[in-house]
């Protein structure tokens, strides 16, 4: 979740006026006096401006925030506007379902949401088995969705292999002018090779298509912590509605058809990635092993069942085939996240290392999703 900046100045008068303009449209009587409203900038919001506001006057909802759309205020391309018109259908039909923040109002270039009193989950919290309990409730309900949206994948690895030698940003570690604790091993790996393997096995192994989340990672799930139980922790005996009912996941902005292995390889990839406070060092004996990964999809299987898309005669036989799909999945989504960070436009030099510690990360877990499936899958 975004998190506060410093002070109010981040927040520009143009920004201020249009807040308390649209506040005043959209919201109660409570929220008629700007001198009552305090406006705080969110840092952390990827392609969107982020504002939490707040009245001081007594009211039910006191707290909202504004996302205002694009890095530009109110600025975009035509297809940055059609994608923005996508992600509000998705954010009504989400808050219709209740399973994202309840949609207050939609204005031209943004939208209002409920602030939801909450916290960012901690690594022991991320790997409990009430979070994957809830997790595992939340997108059973989110993959059974039917949105009018294009059904088709688009997932070209040999045009992003390919794009590696275009590469601007690469240009300067191919000659040698740069160097990074990574640049041998990324730029020296044979990704063409691994095609060899991965493409055939899309035929192999297909995988249903489902609406995805697509960004699951640790940031986007929030612990309620108002009118929930705070001794949220890994173990409980919770039901899968009552685990369910503590989380709420948000920013959708990436949500569309996709592969369903999406979401599950982007949590089970979260739980052992480096971007957690105490940055330790990657070790695949930290992504969920079969015992972890099977009571996921067995909460998940049963939600289906439960929401009557799934007999309970074919529990068995989907198992099988959801964990093969997940496991395989893995090695894809993994390689595509390494790929997608070196291919990445020009950066300046410190974000340019983050990008490159992320796909070194990346490459390491493929590496070793890619044994694991071959050691345990000898039919390919």
């Amino acid at each position: 979740m975004a998190a506060f900046s410093d002070s109010d100045d981040s927040v520009s008068k143009s920004i201020r006026q249009h807040i308390f303009k649209l506040c005043s449209e959209f919201l109660s009587s409570a929220w008629s006096n700007p001198e009552n409203i305090t406006i705080q900038r969110l840092t952390g919001g990827r392609s969107n401006r982020i504002y939490r506001c707040k009245t001081s006057a007594r009211d039910s909802a006191n707290e909202v925030i504004f996302r205002f759309y694009g890095s530009d205020f109110l600025e975009g391309t035509e297809e940055s506007k059609r994608s923005r018109t996508k992600e509000t259908l998705i954010s009504y039909i989400i808050s219709e379902k209740r399973l994202g923040p309840h949609l207050i109002g939609i204005f031209d270039g943004g939208r209002i949401e409920e602030y939801i009193q909450s916290t960012i989950p901690t690594r022991e919290q991320y790997e409990g088995q009430l979070m994957f309990k809830a997790l595992a409730y939340k997108l059973a309900t989110i993959h059974s969705l039917r949105l009018p949206f294009s059904h088709r994948v688009q997932l070209d690895l040999t045009a992003m292999v390919s794009g590696l030698t275009k590469s601007t940003a690469l240009a300067a570690y191919l000659n040698g002018s740069k160097v990074n604790a990574f640049s041998e091993k990324l730029l020296n790996f044979n990704y063409a090779e691994e095609l060899d393997l991965l493409i055939p096995l899309f035929t192999q192994i297909p995988s249903k298509i489902v609406f995805c989340h697509q960004d699951l990672n640790r940031l986007n799930i929030l612990i309620r912590t108002r009118n929930s139980d705070d001794s949220y922790r890994g173990q409980s005996s919770s039901t899968l509605k009552e685990a369910a009912s503590k989380i709420m996941l948000i920013d959708y902005e990436c949500a569309g058809y996709s592969y369903r292995w999406a979401d599950f390889v982007t949590f089970f990839s979260e739980i052992c990635s480096n971007r957690w406070q105490e940055k330790k060092q990657f070790s695949f004996s930290d992504y969920p092993g079969p015992d972890r990964r099977t009571y996921f999809i067995k909460h998940y299987l049963s939600t289906l069942n439960e929401l009557q898309l799934l007999e309970m005669a074919d529990l068995d036989a989907e198992f099988s085939k959801l964990m093969k799909e997940i496991d395989f999945g893995g090695m894809i989504l993994n390689l595509v996240n390494a790929l997608w960070r070196l291919n990445h436009p020009k950066i300046d030099s410190d974000s340019m290392l983050f990008l490159w510690e992320e796909a070194n990360f990346r490459l390491d877990l493929y590496l070793g999703l890619k044994e694991y499936f071959l050691n345990n899958y000898n039919n390919y």
